[in-house]
């Protein structure tokens, strides 16, 4: 392959990761589609995303896509919507939880008076 291929190749891929990158909130350094692996697949099973749901089978589709150097078959519009479905699966440490919780009760409570 040559340099200019190879260069094509890449400024194509390119807007896929920065997608990744900026709905994951991912910081330089750390490579986009490893943190995506470890978002559609989590080590705590209750962390995971439902498997068969159009937008999961559809990231994984896109991360193969992108592991193997290849342009994504799914949109940039459509990765957004997807990446945004991921995050309501992000598991949330118990002080933010906590934090929630209290919010909710003291908006609750602030209705209520």
């Amino acid at each position: 392959m040559t340099d200019e291929s190879e260069r094509a190749r890449a400024e194509a891929l390119a807007p896929y990761t920065a997608l990744i990158r900026h709905e994951l909130g991912v910081a330089p350094g750390i490579d986009a589609c490893a943190l995506l692996r470890e978002r559609l697949e989590p080590a705590r099973p209750s962390e995971r995303p439902p498997a068969r749901a159009p937008g999961v089978v559809r990231l994984r589709a896109a991360l193969r896509a992108l592991e193997a150097k290849r342009v994504p078959e799914l949109g940039l519009e459509q990765l957004i919507d997807d990446l945004r479905f991921l995050r309501l699966f992000e598991p949330t440490s118990p002080e933010l939880e906590r934090d929630a919780m209290t919010r909710l009760l003291r908006d609750v409570m602030a209705d209520d008076a």
